[in-house]
């Protein structure tokens, strides 16, 4: 496809030199096209600024007083963070946590700004009754209260990496789908009814991997891109509600996800855990492709400790901004620029893009 691919390009380029300069017209058609391009872009750059700086300064950010937020996936990463930033703004935090008698939960409650309006709740949002019985805390405590539920920050989620035919299928698939898709959909459907009593928020924690999948990580892309459509249909249906739907989209960020340690043994227990003649046929890939060369790339040139800070404050915007974005993306700028145009690209592009970067990973001296 390569080769087809650049032939076509030079004979593109000759027929352009040889054909275009007889055609002043289509050449000026080219130009005034190219120049509307430029202004659409630059126009909903301008429209963009202008709009985040009205909502986030001028008529935000909105007063915390009186609201409380649940937020899941709390034990670590984004969930944890936030639910320090968001108590120390002011709101009342119900922090879901899978451990609640686990380190993280107890640094939070040590931790906390406002340590009398942080609440640990145990919640796996893969169970039904953990589901159920959050729903009725947090009632129960808000018509005590007489405070509304704000916000949900739905930030639970794992990770899986490694070949699509690795491991079993539960473990690579189902358990990654029960957890950040159908928990997703699950607590937002159970809080719903409180949301649109106080026309509040409905945050999601997605990724970057929405829209850009890389080899061994395709199990975890396609529970993100199941978040897109999901998170679009419920922002059209309770829109009337005055209940906003936001997507955070991170890239590479230092949270457990990608801790090496952690990332290590995904990819080893995928692969000790698959088939004898699976093993065998990818035993030069496994021996290849260590994850300390995989994750050379975004580890070095991502900034994943200033990707983390942009994912808290976006978590924090999108809470108290006037009117957020619909999709806020936490990246470096150039990472931004290939976010927004990577979807475009047609598949043998993105399949190049894909076998580069491995290539490169393997190639960096990491010592």
């Amino acid at each position: 496809m390569l080769p087809l691919f650049s032939a076509s390009f030079i004979l593109t380029l000759v027929f352009l030199y040889k054909f275009l300069n007889f055609l002043p017209f289509f050449v000026n058609i080219l130009n005034w096209i190219g120049l509307f391009i430029v202004y659409l872009c630059s126009s909903w750059i301008l429209a963009k600024l202008i709009h985040n700086y009205i909502s986030s300064k001028l008529l935000g950010p909105l007063p915390t007083t009186g609201k409380a937020v649940l937020i899941t996936g709390c034990d670590s990463g984004f969930g944890h963070g936030a639910a320090l930033q968001l108590n120390k703004s002011g709101f009342r935090v119900f922090a879901g946590c899978l451990f609640p008698d686990g380190k993280g939960a107890k640094s939070l409650k040590s931790s906390a700004s406002n340590r009398d309006k942080i609440h640990i709740i145990k919640l796996d949002v893969t169970k039904d009754e953990d589901i159920e019985t959050t729903v009725n805390l947090i009632s129960e405590h808000l018509n005590k209260s007489g405070e509304t539920l704000w916000g949900i920050v739905n930030n639970a989620g794992v990770g899986r990496v490694g070949k699509i035919e690795w491991g079993s299928f539960d473990n690579h698939f189902r358990q990654l789908f029960d957890v950040n898709v159908f928990g997703v959909v699950k607590v937002t459907r159970a809080m719903l009814p409180l949301l649109r009593s106080s026309s509040g928020r409905v945050v999601t924690i997605s990724s970057i991997n929405s829209n850009m999948t890389f080899p061994n990580t395709g199990a975890y892309s396609m529970t993100k891109a199941a978040l897109t459509p999901f998170q679009d249909a419920l922002r059209a249906e309770i829109e009337k509600f005055g209940v906003k739907v936001i997507s955070i989209e991170p890239s590479f960020s230092s949270t457990p996800i990608i801790d090496q340690k952690s990332v290590d043994k995904l990819y080893s227990d995928l692969y000790d855990n698959s088939p004898k003649e699976i093993k065998e046929i990818y035993y030069e890939d496994k021996m290849m492709e260590n994850l300390r060369q995989l994750l050379a790339i975004p580890c070095r040139y991502l900034s994943p400790e200033a990707t983390y800070d942009k994912v808290i404050n976006n978590i924090v915007k999108s809470l108290t901004d006037y009117e957020p974005s619909y999709c806020m993306p936490a990246t470096p700028p150039v990472m931004s620029f290939v976010y927004t145009i990577y979807p475009s690209f047609p598949p043998e592009l993105k399949n190049l893009i894909g076998k580069i970067l491995m290539r490169l990973s393997r190639s960096l001296n990491l010592d």
